[in-house]
């Protein structure tokens, strides 16, 4: 009995390796025609193809690339290995779409610039490059689940009212979050310097979008004295030299 139903498990996979071999990648525009996702120039198989543009409203991707690893369809997961073009930069690792519309990437790196980002996702960004290494992403019901990985900021400049930019800095985000819920919301550490102000501080991300930032400036030797002042305000001074501060709002 188990002979034979490992001798049917064998044919379907044979099967579905067969058909996504053989179906040419341009039957996926079939499926874009009334959705958000407009996809273009595809060339290759379902198996391993190539589209040369995907637009998503603002975010495009161009020269995609992609294996599907066809195991994970008989356990109703399209999985996909990837790589990509975007605006200054590059994407690449796994994806995987689940029932439900969860979705998960897994050894996913990306990197673009500040600008090219803020464009795509409609948020006012500019300056510097953003690099993601992420071992683990998982998305579910429109929020995350998991996530762990780092986010490193390059060439970003710091604002704060009534005070000149700050000088470009370099900044990186360390998520380690096994598992996101209510009870566990998502947590990141940041840490960085601008060469005037030095940053370590914990940030909490809840939906919609909702963020708060808490921990210490440390203004260096040499720091402008408006910054200095303006520190102050926060709170006393701690025996380090840094001030405590809190941020909260909506992305």
């Amino acid at each position: 009995m188990q002979r034979g139903h490992q001798l049917i498990v064998a044919g379907v996979a044979a099967f579905v390796v067969c058909l996504t071999a053989m179906t040419p990648a341009r039957v996926i525009s079939l499926w874009l025609t009334t959705g958000p996702v407009q996809a273009s120039g595809f060339s290759g198989t379902l198996w391993r193809g190539h589209s040369q543009s995907v637009r998503y409203e603002n975010l495009v991707v161009t020269n995609l690339r992609w294996r599907l690893r066809t195991s994970r369809l008989l356990a109703g997961r399209l999985a996909l290995d990837i790589e990509a073009r975007v605006p200054d930069g590059f994407a690449d690792g796994r994806l995987e779409l689940a029932a439900g519309g969860r979705l998960s990437l897994e050894q996913f790196r990306f990197r673009s610039s500040l600008t090219a980002l803020g464009a795509g996702l409609n948020l006012a960004l500019e300056g510097g490059t953003v690099t993601a290494d992420l071992q683990t992403l998982h998305v579910a019901s429109g929020w995350f689940t998991r996530l762990n990985g780092t986010l490193s900021i390059d060439g970003l400049s710091l604002e704060f009212p009534g005070l000149e930019r700050m000088p470009p800095g370099s900044f990186v985000v360390t998520f380690d979050n096994p598992a996101i819920d209510e009870a566990n919301p998502l947590q990141g550490q940041v840490r960085g310097s601008d060469g005037v102000l030095q940053i370590d501080a914990s940030l909490t991300l809840e939906p919609p979008a909702d963020y708060l930032l808490f921990g210490t400036a440390l203004p260096a030797p040499g720091a402008p004295e408006e910054l200095v002042r303006a520190l102050a305000m926060l709170g006393p001074r701690g025996a380090d030299g840094s001030y405590e501060f809190g941020l909260a709002g909506s992305l």
